[in-house]
């Protein structure tokens, strides 16, 4: 056995890149490595444990960068001004205290500058449970360094940039125009902590001047918090993974600037993104952001796109802080994908009527979501929709085990009606009686009649008012929605109601049934010709005088798939109940998917 025992381990270990040949002139022609040599055997750990993981692993047993005593080579502020050659060096060597009580960054500073001046890509080591304070920025090239270790950089007094990584070309054989170069890396268990979210510092920006090339680096088990924006990009800022990273405590966890040439991708993988105001802001229209099995809890805002696209896959989200509209997408071509994962809501209510606000040109799709919990505050006229605005809402193939605690409409603005709130001049769609104690032979009654269906105008809004006539309190239905279906398609529908303050009558109570019809044309009275209906649930509604009131049957949830036979979905509501009340009803709706 070799006399050092480390030596003919660490051989077989050796990456390829780094030749036999080296080693064997650092052993000097295979003579021991003596004591007066350190410099020289760490060396030789460094280039076998190239492998960051190898490295790491080697870090607790055998200390990386030795002493100045031991080394026996300049001090740190004479070594600082020219390019060392050692591939790895500490802040210490520079002249850091890492006390957390001394401004360490010029320090710091002057050891990414020294490594940045050698022969190849230099990594700088942060010392384990140690505090760096940094009251400035620091600047680095990642095509020049790699920050490897653990520790804390306290930006705490930092209102700028707390790091700037920028790059340049440096792989000679490829042509200026497709020069990315050498990519370094951070890794190990490094933390970074700002001023807090009030503040204006940028936990890590990417951004360069360099053209032809790309400011990327793969940042693994790094924590990020107290930070304006805990990671912005800039220019030429792409093709960066982000993999089990931690980034809080921020105002914006991640946010992507419309900027020169940062288009393409940069990627998060198993990172957790909390207690912040906004997760993701997504400005570049060219861009896309992957979230790939990504946390992204108690933020108050999930995703904001003003352009480009946030791809969210097996994410879990979750919060009971979303304001506003967590999921917002705007500009044209902009989109949000979440696909697989799950949404839990976890307040009662949520703070907000809406989940998502998708702007013109714009869409948002749910393809095979867990949804669970998503109790949404509902106002007095309004239903709990996901989506309002002029883009698209796509929900696909999304589960859930609580119907009753999940917003009913699918769109706000958006209905399978043409007339909605009965304010056309003639009543284009189809409503009619379904049921009275005389022959049915008009669509809406006449004085005669005892339920009779006729349109008002009170200041601001139109309505439709069913009503029993005076003093008469029979039995009576109207279809008061009628929406043609194919086999197979499903249907979400409901309106707004109250009692007429002119006709409160002595029961005021209303029977919903959602139903399904099979209509062969219609009579000579214009009348439909229903020759098959199936009801699928009833819910008593006893509504207010003073205010509009939003009907959405839970049954028609539960049952919502049109059979094979039926032509039409219709709302029927039963006046069986209402002894002579009357009651007007405005805002229906229908969704198919």
């Amino acid at each position: 056995m070799h006399p050092n025992p480390k030596i003919p381990a660490l051989i077989g270990d050796c990456p390829p890149f780094v030749q036999s040949s080296d080693i064997v002139q650092e052993r000097a022609g295979g003579q021991n490595v003596q004591a007066g040599d350190r410099y020289r055997e760490q060396r030789i750990l460094i280039a076998v444990h190239h492998s960051r993981r190898s490295l790491l692993a080697a870090m607790s047993t055998t200390p990386l960068i030795p002493s100045h005593a031991s080394l026996g080579v300049q001090t740190a502020l004479s070594g600082s001004a020219n390019a060392i050659d050692k591939i790895a060096a500490t802040p210490e060597e520079f002249g850091a205290v890492g006390d957390g009580v001394t401004d360490d960054s010029a320090a710091i500073q002057r050891a990414i500058d020294a490594l940045a001046r050698r022969d190849g890509d230099g990594i700088l080591m942060l010392r384990p449970r140690i505090a760096y304070r940094c009251d400035t920025g620091l600047h680095f090239d990642a095509s020049r360094l790699s920050l490897w270790g653990s520790g804390l950089l306290d930006f705490a007094r930092c209102r700028d940039t707390c790091i700037r990584i920028s790059a340049s070309s440096v792989a000679p054989a490829l042509t200026p125009a497709h020069n990315y170069g050498h990519r370094g890396m951070i890794s190990g268990a490094l933390r970074l902590r700002g001023g807090g979210a009030a503040r204006t510092a940028i936990g890590i920006l990417f951004d360069t001047d360099e053209s032809g090339t790309s400011t990327q680096m793969l940042i693994e088990n790094f924590s990020i918090s107290g930070c304006a924006n805990g990671v912005e990009f800039r220019r030429h800022a792409y093709n960066s993974l982000f993999l089990h990273c931690d980034i809080f405590d921020c105002k914006t966890a991640i946010c992507w600037r419309n900027a020169e040439d940062n288009g393409e991708r940069n990627t998060f993988i198993g990172c957790a993104i909390f207690n912040s105001d906004v997760a993701v802001r997504m400005e570049q229209p060219d861009g896309a952001v992957y979230l790939n099995n990504c946390s992204l809890d108690y933020t108050s805002v999930l995703y904001d796109v003003a352009g480009g696209r946030i791809f969210a896959t097996d994410c879990h989200h979750e919060s009971d802080r979303w304001t506003g509209r967590p999921f917002r997408c705007a500009g044209d071509g902009a989109g949000i994908h979440v696909t697989g994962g799950i949404i839990v809501g976890q307040a009662d209510p949520l703070p907000c009527d809406v989940m998502v606000a998708v702007g013109k040109s714009a869409y948002v799709r749910w393809d095979g979501v867990f949804l669970h919990n998503i109790i949404l505050r509902q106002g007095n006229d309004r239903v709990p929709c996901w989506a309002e605005g002029e883009g698209d809402m796509h929900i696909a193939r999304c589960e859930t085990t609580e119907f009753d605690r999940l917003p009913f409409r699918l769109h706000a603005s958006r209905t399978g009606l043409s007339d909605p709130d009965f304010a056309a001049s003639s009543w284009e769609d189809l409503v009619w009686r379904t049921y009275d104690t005389r022959p049915i032979t008009d669509r809406y009654g006449t004085a005669a009649s005892n339920l009779q269906l006729r349109r008002v105008r009170t200041p601001g809004e139109t309505a439709l008012l069913v009503a029993n006539a005076p003093n008469n309190p029979s039995a009576g239905a109207v279809a008061l929605i009628a929406m043609p279906v194919r086999p197979g398609e499903s249907v979400l529908s409901g309106f707004l109601i109250r009692r007429d303050s002119r006709q409160t009558g002595s029961g005021g109570v209303a029977d919903v049934c959602p139903t399904w019809f099979r209509i062969d044309g219609m009579d000579a009275n214009r009348v439909p010709v229903v020759v098959r209906s199936h009801s699928v649930g009833t819910l008593e509604v006893n509504p207010p005088v003073d205010r509009f009131v939003p009907v959405t049957p839970l049954a028609s949830r539960t049952n919502r798939t049109a059979p094979s036979w039926a032509t039409h979905f219709g709302m029927v509501v039963d006046m069986t109940k209402a002894k002579g009340a009357a009651f007007l009803f405005k805002g229906l709706w229908v969704d198919l998917t």
